[in-house]
């Protein structure tokens, strides 16, 4: 429960506003802004953090620079942590990849995709008919008809969502075609993936993916199921360092540099599109596997229209572009924890998204040379002030400093109910 206390210290920071900055090299390391963690909105972020003893890490992201960073002590910065439902996000993103190849279109079916020559696919799945009909799109916003089995498992690790390809159609139960329900687990997409582009998931993303954010793809986690298939659903594990690498690519419109297209600008927009508005959810549409959070919907203008990959027990990669922010959160999960545990705790994503909030503006004019820092090694660099590119399990991405405490500069009670009103809405979203 958030204390009153803490809230107004957050509040402590809404002032001014942001303009979204030029597009930074994502294969080098991230850097700080120069007044990292000595600004408003990071001594709130910062508070807020803290008095969640739950909370691994958080990264606030804007104009390409890192404004707010916190890690809870212990926490080493280059280990990875599973991320959960952000996989889902990520999955999509992949998908984009064939769709720009042109090697897959959302309007195929799984009976198109799957075409069981030999005949040991469909005839070995439950309610065949139905599933073969579903289309990729119709996956991609929960919209197929496809649903959590009612005995879902959670603790079965390695074969949630089909330990192989019949099984993983043979899943879900069948709900109602063209109506929001939220898939938890599924492997279907891995196996899209893999059929069309003769790779897996996580062979894809090597290639194409990870070297344009500086990722070495070797200190990036994905499990499997017994098929040796990535979870489509679930299963990634990554540093909160990338997790803002993907989060800045999006908000980028799919540029890792000024000259490195990974992903076109259409999937981005198309895919973080509001395509689905009821979700059951009040206020939060749903896009290609992406939450949208709609702040002025719900009378909230200052926070914007987001888009956010959630993952269960409080993961979170959001990106605002009116205001070139991206947030990252990471999160402790105890499996048997209470519900609310499970959702994790919003008030720092809120907080992070708010226009408001003063982050001290570091849309610099600094040269490409002071803005990109010569990384060598991985875990080397020329600036004091840069962090170093994702490289190592012993990387360090950014330690906490003290930052001064803000006095508020306008009075926030709107938002502390806010920010308290969507930390309750969103315990309900069912993500894993």
């Amino acid at each position: 429960m958030h204390t009153l206390p803490l809230l107004l210290a957050a509040a402590a920071a809404l002032a001014g506003g942001h303009e979204t900055g030029a597009t930074v090299d994502l294969s080098s390391g991230w850097e700080f802004a120069d007044d990292h963690n000595a600004n408003p909105g990071a001594t709130a972020l910062n508070d807020a953090l803290s008095a969640q003893p739950s909370i691994r890490a958080g990264l606030l992201i804007e104009n390409g620079k890192v404004a707010a960073s916190y890690y809870r002590e212990g926490v080493d910065p280059g280990d990875i942590y599973p991320v959960f439902s952000v996989t889902k996000s990520i999955t999509s993103f992949l998908i984009g990849l064939l769709v720009d190849d042109g090697l897959l279109s959302l309007d195929e079916t799984l009976g198109d995709l799957f075409t069981d020559e030999d005949g040991t696919v469909w005839s070995n799945v439950e309610e065949s008919g139905f599933v073969a009909n579903v289309t990729i799109r119709e996956m991609l916003t929960m919209t197929s008809g496809l649903v959590s089995p009612n005995d879902f498992n959670m603790f079965d690790l390695q074969d949630l969502g089909g330990g192989s390809l019949v099984d993983s159609l043979s899943y879900p139960e069948i709900g109602t075609e063209g109506q929001f329900s939220y898939l938890s687990t599924s492997n279907i997409l891995s196996y899209v993936i893999e059929e069309r582009s003769g790779k897996k998931p996580m062979e894809l993303m090597s290639e194409r993916v990870l070297p344009a954010l500086g990722i070495d793809p070797s200190v990036v986690g994905w499990s499997m199921n017994r098929d040796g298939q990535q979870h489509s659903y679930h299963g990634l594990s990554l540093t909160a360092a990338q997790m803002g690498k993907f989060g800045q690519l999006f908000l980028q419109n799919g540029l890792a540099s000024e000259d490195a297209q990974v992903i076109s600008s259409e999937w981005v927009n198309e895919s973080t599109a509001d395509h689905v508005a009821n979700t059951a959810f009040p206020f939060v549409k749903y896009g290609y596997l992406w939450w949208i959070v709609d702040g002025p919907s719900f009378a909230m203008p200052q926070l914007g229209r987001s888009y956010c990959a959630f993952g269960l027990g409080g993961q979170q990669i959001c990106a605002q572009p009116d205001i070139g922010r991206v947030w990252v959160q990471q999160n402790d999960l105890e499996f048997g924890a209470s519900e609310d545990d499970l959702a994790g705790d919003q008030t720092a994503m809120f907080i992070a998204l708010d226009e408001n909030t003063d982050f001290g503006g570091s849309d610099d004019t600094d040269s490409p040379e002071e803005m990109t820092p010569e990384v060598t090694d991985g875990t080397e660099m020329a600036p004091t002030t840069a962090l170093p590119a994702v490289q190592s399990n012993t990387t360090n991405v950014g330690e906490k400093t003290s930052a001064p405490t803000a006095a508020p500069s306008k009075s926030s009670a709107s938002a502390i109910a806010s920010w308290t009103g969507w930390s309750l809405l969103l315990l309900t979203i069912p993500v894993v």
